[in-house]
């Protein structure tokens, strides 16, 4: 698939998958024991990969919270019941229209009735299903009739997130939706989430909704995200415009408490402390990209 909107804007080339079922056995018992409380396989598509399942049922052996993402396009009762014996914490499925001609032209192919019936088959498993939507331009004026079909779909929760010009967005400017629509549609969101307690309501590049929790960054901290060869980096967004900050060595070559630990990831670290102390509260990816320079104010709180 190639979404439109997609960040990681992938071409079409196949990345070979590095390490053995049984190093990535190696590297969650070394995670339990530094402290990781939970992982999130996004995509490409995880469910492509065969060995997910018993890394996610040894993760859970290590008490860790595992987490997939799924486009849904091969979402079928087989993986669903083996995410259930793999004894998968959480499913989010990509949903961006309850239309299915919007939904399929977003994602770039046929995979809105597929999607749709993976969570069918998730909620009949009794698997906690997040729906994860991006607003873009086709459906920011309509969230209404989108959280009331997620609702009669039985789903636990929904995420928005408002869609960043990053990656293929680029290329394909005409999905993004307005700029004046933001403050809108946060206030949208705002009341959804007053008027839903399931599903639950939740978004994400909102930070004038959430200024509590985003007093600072916990890149490089709380979480880390980890690219398909295995580095690490403070955070997945700010790899798409600053992929200087990725480590040298990878998850099957060092311990993760010294990846933690590495000099880039101390620099992203001791870099938003500075942002943080003279600009205050904000995104650094979305200073970043807005602003043209990492050390100032997040532009999605300046007229909050």
């Amino acid at each position: 698939m190639k979404c439109k909107h997609c960040s990681a804007n992938f071409r079409g080339e196949v990345r070979e998958v590095i390490g053995k079922k049984e190093d990535y056995f190696r590297v969650l018992t070394d995670m339990g024991k530094n402290g990781v409380g939970e992982i999130y396989f996004s995509g490409g598509e995880p469910l492509l990969l065969d060995s997910l399942f018993d890394v996610i049922k040894f993760g859970k052996e290590n008490n860790i919270i595992m987490t997939t993402g799924t486009n849904g396009a091969i979402l079928d009762e087989e993986k669903v019941k083996r995410l259930k014996e793999a004894g998968v914490d959480k499913v989010f499925v990509s949903l961006d229209s309850y239309e299915e001609e919007k939904h399929d032209f977003l994602r770039n192919g046929k995979v809105f009735k597929k999607a749709v019936k993976g969570i069918e088959y998730l909620k009949e498993y009794g698997i906690y299903t997040r729906v994860d939507s991006v607003i873009w331009k086709g459906n920011y004026e309509d969230l209404d009739n989108f959280v009331n079909f997620c609702q009669k779909l039985g789903v636990d929760e929904i995420t928005f997130a408002w869609t960043m010009k990053v990656g293929r967005a680029i290329e394909n400017d005409e999905v993004l939706p307005p700029k004046s629509a933001y403050f809108k549609v946060g206030e949208k969101l705002k009341e959804l989430k007053r008027k839903y307690n399931l599903p639950k309501i939740s978004f994400h590049r909102f930070e004038y909704l959430n200024k509590e929790e985003c007093r600072d960054c916990p890149g490089g901290r709380k979480i880390f995200y980890i690219s398909s060869a295995g580095k690490i980096s403070p955070c997945f967004w700010i790899n798409t415009l600053l992929p200087d900050f990725f480590t040298e060595k990878n998850i099957f070559e060092e311990k993760i408490s010294n990846l933690f630990q590495d000099k880039k990831i101390k620099k992203f670290v001791e870099m938003e402390k500075k942002r943080y102390k003279y600009f205050g509260s904000g995104c650094p990816t979305m200073c970043l990209m807005e602003n043209n320079k990492f050390n100032s104010k997040d532009p999605l709180l300046i007229n909050s």
